[in-house]
């Protein structure tokens, strides 16, 4: 994993799989990323997914890690959330969205693992509060297009 590399797309993560000792790098932009890798999906690994480095020469960031038992499936998803806003007059509509990207785990017991990250580096768990961030998000996105919302130069 320490060599540079050119990554396919815009997402902004990666995945390594650590499967009987390999390790097996993932760009989730790849084209038929899912057939090249089956073996990705079997148990026994650990799912581990970091941010692409922003540019060549830096170092990825770890951002979560999903340990897999027998029996249990993982999986990888970018959850695409958008909000649209109408106006009464029809002439001021607008629409934002943003991705998350997540992996987690379908467990032997019934529960799902899910972690999540968006764009901007926060991360979540769960399946409803990705939801409520991604909103809030899209919230301050638009009354800051609006100038309802003053931001300072740290954000």
């Amino acid at each position: 994993m320490d060599e540079i590399r050119q990554w396919e797309g815009d997402s902004p993560v990666f995945l390594l799989i650590i499967k009987d000792d390999h390790q097996i790098v993932i760009d989730v932009d790849e084209s038929q990323w899912i057939a090249k890798h089956p073996e990705i999906f079997e148990p026994e690994s650990t799912w581990h997914m970091f941010r692409k480095p922003p540019q060549p020469g830096l170092p990825p960031e770890h951002m979560v890690g999903v340990v897999v038992h027998a029996g249990e499936t993982p999986y990888y998803m970018a959850r695409h959330i958008g909000q649209l806003v109408l106006s009464a007059d029809n002439e001021d509509n607008s629409r934002a969205e943003i991705t998350a990207y997540g992996i987690g785990c379908a467990r032997t017991n019934g529960f799902t693992d899910r972690f999540w990250m968006f764009p901007n580096g926060q991360v979540c768990i769960g399946e409803l509060d990705v939801y409520d961030f991604a909103h809030a998000m899209l919230g301050q996105r638009a009354a800051q297009r609006q100038g309802e919302v003053e931001t300072s130069p740290a954000e």
